[in-house]
């Protein structure tokens, strides 16, 4: 599993531009993790502490309550189901199941929540899920990895040698860190925290907005736009951090790995007015080719004004799930849903075909989040491999991961 960036795919000169005005406002915050969010909670106020940006979240009649406990009815229950609906993309607000509150602290078990006087609240920065279940937190705050068993139970933690460790992508064997600002390193660990290597990132035209894992190796994405595999020279180098690194190529890819065997990927596109537009390739895992296999228009988000996209996975069915945040969300408007999350099934994804561009598709599940983190929790939601939904929330009484799964019975046939 990865980590993508919680705004989609966007234009590089867009992307440019949403990032300076931000770092002109925040002290201290990281580059990349500006450029892979490029989004605000909803009554986040910049430069504010926590307990001002919880009274923030109340003023917007957003309940900023915990999942502990009676989880599912505290965290989505004033969140209702949009009022225009097709009845071919079917939506619906998902509750979730409660997978586990980590308290804020610096002890076992715990995770860190930075509130500085000026500046960025934020909690920790990445969540990434493993085929077997397991569970990888990436606690930037005390620049460490948190470990949970399938069922969250937390089974240890390991210390990360990164100054500014933001992003995170896991597989059943190997875990991804990249600081991609203060040491510009990423490095591979094992599940046991043993430290397999440190590779320094290549000079990049643009700001990393997302880490994968795959079986060649892990890959990067700039600018929410092009995507390439990290691959060792062999040729040594002396980094800031101090550790020896082997020094990195880039393989360009056509587009983000939606599997563990990196023979598919999706390349997903918004424009307003136009819509949404997703194009799959098959890959040869060798050579990196791609032969693209469908393109196609899919309804995300049927009823919806999108402000921009957040991410594309797979949905470990065949499909595609291609997430948006939602732009028609007032403030002070309670119980509005602000991510919208459409599974575009197998059938309809390869029954258009390469041969079909725009081809307009309604063969669709939606499923709707509320996202209530008082902090910045790097991206609103992770799609596990097996195509079930994490989403982390910064509250009160710590970090809780919430679960979402798609309807098991829902196959859509073109």
């Amino acid at each position: 599993m990865r980590q993508r960036s919680p705004s989609g795919p966007e234009p590089r000169s867009r992307a440019r531009r949403r990032v300076a005005p931000a770092l002109s406002l925040l002290v201290g915050a990281s580059v990349c993790a500006l450029a892979a969010s490029a989004l605000l909670v909803p009554g986040f106020v910049f430069g504010a502490t926590a307990t001002e940006v919880t009274e923030a979240v109340r003023a917007a009649d957003v309940t900023e309550e915990s999942a502990a406990g009676d989880s599912t009815e505290s965290v989505n229950r004033d969140v209702s189901v949009s009022t225009t609906e097709e009845p071919s993309s079917p939506s619906t607000t998902s509750k979730g199941a409660l997978l586990v509150t980590l308290p804020w602290g610096v002890g076992a078990g715990e995770v860190g929540l930075a509130k500085p006087t000026e500046g960025l609240v934020r909690g920790p920065e990445a969540l990434a899920i493993a085929a077997d279940g397991r569970v990888a937190v990436l606690d930037s705050v005390n620049r460490r990895l948190v470990y949970l068993d399938a069922a969250g139970l937390v089974t240890g933690n390991t210390t990360v040698p990164l100054s500014e460790p933001r992003f995170l992508a896991v597989d059943d064997k190997r875990l991804y860190v990249l600081d991609c600002d203060a040491d510009r390193l990423l490095v591979t660990l094992d599940w046991n925290g043993s430290l397999l290597d440190t590779t320094a990132l290549p000079e990049l035209d643009d700001v990393v907005t997302g880490v994968f894992a795959t079986p060649q190796g892990p890959s990067i994405e700039i600018a929410h736009d092009s995507v390439f595999l990290l691959q060792a020279t062999g040729r040594r180098v002396a980094t800031t951090a101090g550790l020896a690194s082997t020094d990195a190529a880039l393989r360009p890819l056509a587009g983000r790995p939606l599997t563990t065997d990196l023979g598919r990927a999706a390349k997903v596109t918004y424009t307003p007015g136009g819509g949404v537009r997703a194009r799959s390739y098959q890959v040869d895992g060798d050579s990196l080719s791609a032969v693209q296999t469908s393109d196609i228009s899919p309804a995300v988000a049927p009823g919806r004004v999108i402000d921009h996209l957040v991410s594309v996975d797979g949905d470990g069915r065949g499909g595609l799930v291609i997430g948006a945040r939602l732009a028609d969300v007032e403030p002070g408007v309670r119980g509005r849903a602000v991510l919208a999350l459409t599974r575009v099934a197998a059938e309809a994804r390869t029954a258009r075909g390469a041969g079909a561009p725009h081809a307009v598709s309604t063969d669709s599940y939606t499923m709707l989040l509320a996202d209530r983190s008082i902090a910045y929790v790097g991206q609103p939601y992770v799609v596990a491999p097996d195509g079930r939904v994490f989403q982390p929330i910064a509250g009160e009484e710590g970090y809780t991961i919430m679960v979402h799964t798609f309807p098991a019975a829902e196959e859509v046939q073109p």
